[in-house]
């Protein structure tokens, strides 16, 4: 009798088992009853990689098949974080693990904005992008000089 073998994904087939003892092929049995064997599994080990896109540093990660992944949150200088994603999709912070080999995800990211207050006028800047100064104010009997920002001259 040759026993079959079994394929399920994400898992190692540790063979048939009858009351915790492994059968084997090329082994004589000798049974006195019915039995019912049940095929015995181990879920598979895949590495889990992160692509920051800039940001912070975050180690790869050894990840079990079917376990829940809890996906740290990076961060990144004048961004705020949006969320994972795996093969351009959008992945959840947690998820069941059933990707059957390594996976890289990336970080997407959204750059803050802040108001700049010049005097009354505000205009909001993104942080990364080319910044335009407001037109220079006029007031009778000055010329102007600078925009100051923390003791920095802009121009």
């Amino acid at each position: 009798f040759e026993l079959p073998s079994a394929q399920m994904t994400g898992y190692t087939f540790d063979g048939w088992f009858i009351d915790d003892v492994l059968y084997e092929n090329n082994k004589v049995w000798k049974f006195t009853s019915d039995k019912t064997a049940f095929a015995h599994w181990t879920a598979n080990n895949y590495m889990l990689s992160f692509d920051t896109d800039g940001g912070e540093t975050i180690e790869p990660r050894l990840v079990t098949f079917d376990t829940t992944v809890d996906l740290p949150t990076p961060t990144k200088t004048g961004y705020d974080f949006v969320e994972w994603q795996y093969d351009s999709e959008k992945v959840d912070q947690t998820f069941k693990w059933q990707i059957p080999n390594g996976a890289e995800f990336k970080a997407i990211w959204k750059a803050k904005q802040y108001n700049v207050d010049f005097g009354g006028v505000i205009k909001k800047a993104t942080y990364g992008e080319l910044f335009t100064l407001p037109a220079e104010p006029t007031k009778e009997g000055y010329d102007f000089v600078e925009w100051q920002l923390n003791g920095k001259s802009y121009k």
